[in-house]
């Protein structure tokens, strides 16, 4: 893998760039078992995983070297995809929002935010509960719940708030997802 016989750390070392020369010279100073992704010289990427045996008179280090250089590939492409993704997200002109499991906004793209009048900075902030109309409190609740208990779709209609201070009723289609 590495394209040169290997017979000391120094040996290894001379086949990485200098950033990774400097992670796996600290890696092996902290004297415990390690699993780092490192650069070759010539830009292949490799998995070194080390195991420290102080037991006998001196330090002996176990590991195993692997070429992941497909992992790089793999993840610029899951990277472009998910650029795609978000930029057709972004721009669509249906209101589309993501939420964590207690019902927080994660994302929720320009339609969306216009209609709130939220400022992307401010996502965090954002409390979109604040918005329902009181007395579809319980109409969007039940559903909610119950489709993230039961890890099912659901779709409700409410009334929000919009920006520009009228109550408009909006059709929720909701997918819960519990993936990576």
């Amino acid at each position: 893998i590495i394209g040169a016989e290997i017979a000391s750390c120094e040996d290894l070392v001379a086949g990485l760039t200098d950033e990774s020369r400097a992670r796996f010279v600290s890696a092996i100073a902290d004297n415990e078992d390690f699993r780092i992704d490192l650069e070759l010289i010539d830009n292949r990427l490799v998995e070194i995983t080390a195991a420290f045996d102080t037991t006998g008179s001196g330090r002996t280090i176990h590991g195993t070297i692997e070429d992941i250089t497909h992992r790089r590939e793999e993840i610029a492409s899951l990277t472009a995809r998910e650029e795609l993704c978000r930029a057709i997200a972004e721009n669509s002109p249906a209101m589309l929002w993501m939420g964590d499991q207690n019902g927080k906004c994660v994302f929720l793209n320009q339609a969306q935010r216009d209609c709130w009048g939220v400022d992307p900075e401010d996502l965090s902030a954002f409390d979109w509960g604040s918005t329902l109309h009181k007395d579809d409190l319980e109409k969007l609740s039940v559903p909610f719940v119950k489709a993230m208990a039961d890890h099912t779709p659901f779709s409700v209609e409410a009334r929000y708030l919009r920006a520009d201070g009228q109550y408009r009723t909006m059709r929720t289609d909701a997918r819960p997802r519990f993936d990576g």
